[in-house]
């Protein structure tokens, strides 16, 4: 078994690819994105291996809005074990 060595961090782009936003080498991998403008994003986050191998994420869609504080979720829909969720509401 080959362990995580990094997990680089995408957005979609603008023509249909994949630009990255950071990368992370130490668990519990993560990546705190700021300065984001409103509106939907896809995100996906890659795994690799020592040996270079590396499997990606299902995309997932985020909706951003004019962030004013942050909040913990009352009941969060499409909860996923292992995530943690923060709700900005605009001011």
């Amino acid at each position: 078994m080959t362990l995580i060595s990094r997990v680089d961090f995408f957005t979609s782009g603008p023509y249909g690819d994949w630009v990255k936003l950071g990368e992370d080498d130490a668990a519990p991998y993560g990546f705190t994105w700021t300065g984001v403008a409103e509106g939907r994003y896809a995100l996906m986050a890659k795994a690799i291996d020592a040996a270079g191998a590396s499997a990606c994420s299902v995309p997932v869609e985020v909706i951003v809005l004019n962030a004013s504080s942050p909040r913990e979720p009352d009941n969060p829909p499409n909860t996923i074990a292992g995530l943690q969720y923060w709700y900005y509401e605009g001011s």
